[in-house]
């Protein structure tokens, strides 16, 4: 009998506290798996937006700076949320593409059920942590993401964007002032000179046969970018910038040079 009767209250104690447990873990874990499923959503909307729906070259750092801000959220009732960067390397239009890892916090206020079918719960909280993985130089396969443990310490603080390399915004002038003045031999030195920046990729050439025989043609780019310009002094010395199928920059294509004016794909 006093054996039974112990039995009875420790299973009486236990199921008082298993329900204290457990009511104050459904209202608590609720709210915590609220912030987890919106974290879940916010990761993947990142990866969508870095992933080029066409063949881009963008640094790890560009899209860091540019894409994170949009995600930091802090407004009374609604949900805090802080998207930090941990680290970023690379590109999208080199080998493993651009790495990026960042780490996620999500605060869900509280709610108290209004209506019929709605649900009470406490405010929770969430922190994960992802790496994504970002090729743009194809169509396939360009993006990896995973999640990944977040590592102790503060993370770091969102880099300014520095703008892409790009054409001048007045290349087409530039380009027409070298050729109104230039001679065959000094064509390259000269679009040099107006075109100095590093990024920029020029060739030039003299057609020597054909119907176009005596015409000046000059391609300058950004290879990185697909960013390309090319402009053409007739043998009569009128000066044009032809337009082309962009197509023909993208990988496997002709790339920017003369030849997208002196034989342009059909």
């Amino acid at each position: 009998m006093r054996d039974s009767r112990k039995i009875v209250g420790v299973t009486l104690a236990l199921t008082t506290v298993v329900s204290v447990l457990l009511t104050g873990c459904v209202l608590q874990s609720e709210g915590d798996r609220r912030a987890s499923d919106l974290i879940t959503a916010l990761s993947e909307k990142f990866g969508s937006e870095i992933t080029p729906p066409e063949i881009n070259t963008r640094d790890a750092e560009y899209l860091v700076a540019t894409s994170l801000p949009a995600y930091q959220s802090a407004s009374a009732g609604a949900p805090s949320v802080t998207v930090a960067p941990l680290k970023w390397s690379g590109s999208t239009g080199t080998g493993n593409g651009a790495q990026i890892e960042l780490e996620f916090h999500v605060e869900v206020p509280s709610h108290a059920a209004t209506s019929i079918g709605d649900s009470s719960y406490q405010a929770g909280s969430s922190t994960r942590c992802f790496h994504y993985a970002a090729i743009g130089f194809r169509y396939y396969d360009t993006l990896s993401v995973h999640e990944i443990l977040c590592p102790p310490g503060e993370p770091r603080a969102i880099p300014s964007p520095r703008p892409l390399p790009a054409l001048p915004a007045d290349a087409d002038t530039r380009l027409t002032d070298v050729l109104t003045s230039t001679t065959a031999g000094s064509l390259t030195a000269d679009v040099r000179r107006a075109f100095p920046q590093k990024f920029i990729r020029i060739e030039s050439t003299e057609v020597t046969t054909g119907p176009k025989t005596g015409e000046l043609v000059v391609a300058i780019g950004v290879p990185a970018q697909f960013d390309c310009m090319v402009g053409v002094r007739g043998a009569s010395g009128v000066t044009i910038i032809p337009s082309f199928d962009r197509i023909q920059l993208m990988p496997g294509e002709e790339g920017c040079t003369p030849q997208l004016y002196i034989n342009p794909a059909r």
